[in-house]
C-alpha cells in the first residue's frame, strides 16, 4: 500500500486513476473495526493487480476531507473507495470491508 500524506500525493493517486482503478482505504489508527478492515485489505491486496493508497485519518485529516469532498461521499472510517478516472466507482465502509466484499466490488466495475 502507497500512503498518502499529503495533497501532492493524494493528486498523483487520482491522475493514476484517469489511467487504471485504485484504491483508497481510510483508516483510524485507533478503531477496532479499522484494524480488523486493514487486514482484509492487506490480504485482498496480495492477490490482486490494482494499486492501493491508505490515508491514516488522526495523521493526513485534511487528505482525508479532500477525498470525500473530491469524491462526493461520506467521511467514514473505515472505508474503501474505487477510483477510476478520478471519480468515485463504489464504496465500502465499515464491516463491509472484507476481503470478498472488496473482489465483488472490483468484479462489478469490470
Amino acid at each position: 500500500m502507497k500512503k498518502i500524506n499529503n495533497k501532492h500525493d493524494l493528486d498523483k493517486a487520482l491522475e493514476r486513476s484517469n489511467h487504471e482503478p485504485i484504491i483508497i482505504f481510510k483508516y483510524s489508527s485507533t478503531c477496532p473495526m479499522s484494524g480488523m478492515a486493514l487486514a482484509e485489505v492487506e490480504k485482498f491486496e496480495k492477490k490482486v493487480d490494482v494499486q492501493v493508497y491508505q490515508i491514516k485519518v488522526q495523521d493526513n485529516r485534511p487528505e482525508s476531507d479532500q477525498v470525500a469532498s473530491v469524491l462526493d461521499l461520506k467521511h467514514e472510517t473505515p472505508q474503501i473507495i474505487l477510483v477510476n478516472e478520478s471519480h468515485n466507482k463504489q464504496h465500502l465502509n465499515h464491516e463491509d470491508v472484507t476481503e470478498d466484499n472488496l473482489f465483488e466490488m472490483m468484479m462489478q466495475f469490470e
